[in-house]
């Protein structure tokens, strides 16, 4: 389920899907396994079953499933930024495998708590320190600003080799370039140094 719920686009030429991050779909496999989780505890799932896709394609299923994260959620036992991620990408998931609950978007969207975290717009102790640290220490203030150029520097030193040895970046390199170039550009954009974390064009395309 998590690979379906991963496909983004379908590359014919190639013919193969390009699909979300590790990352996301971590994200979805986290989601599904703590939705069947729920479903076991609030007793809508038998434990010994061979599969739980009838219970995904039950609405009241689901939403007792959705209930139950929200009573953890309730009681301190699970954070509300992921029974929110939880409960807004669930729909998401269900769909891209061809199970449509025409009622839960609706469901989802009654649960306020799903629709806002009261937490959210305040920032946590540890960024709040950090950002007093850059205004009381100018040293960690300049290092800051700069520390994309680490990595500007790290995916030049990959296009330079190449040149040296006169051949072209091989598939692997010219990724890690984009990888480097992308975090690099990110940062530089947060931080307000675009222009130093640019790398040459010829590598992004």
């Amino acid at each position: 389920m998590v690979e379906m719920s991963s496909r983004v686009h379908y590359v014919r030429i190639k013919k193969y899907w390009e699909c979300y991050s590790e990352g996301t779909q971590a994200v979805h496999r986290n989601i599904l396994r703590r939705i069947v989780s729920a479903m076991i505890k609030s007793g809508v799932l038998d434990p010994t079953a061979n599969s739980c896709l009838s219970a995904l394609q039950d609405e009241n299923t689901v939403a007792a499933a959705l209930d139950f994260v929200h009573n953890r959620a309730c009681l301190g036992d699970l954070a509300w930024s992921t029974a929110k991620i939880t409960a807004t990408h669930l729909p998401c998931i269900l769909e891209r495998n061809g199970i449509h609950l025409p009622n839960l978007r609706a469901m989802i969207a009654e649960v306020k708590e799903f629709r806002h975290n009261a937490t959210e717009g305040e920032m946590p102790e540890e960024a709040k320190e950090f950002c007093r640290a850059l205004i009381e220490r100018p040293t960690m203030l300049a290092d800051f600003g700069t520390a994309h150029l680490a990595l500007r520097t790290e995916a030049d030193s990959i296009i330079c080799r190449a040149r040296a040895e006169k051949r072209r970046m091989t598939a692997l390199e010219k990724a890690h370039v984009r990888q480097l170039g992308t975090v690099a550009l990110f940062c530089a954009i947060e931080t307000g140094w675009t222009c130093h974390a640019l790398v040459p064009p010829q590598v992004l395309v």
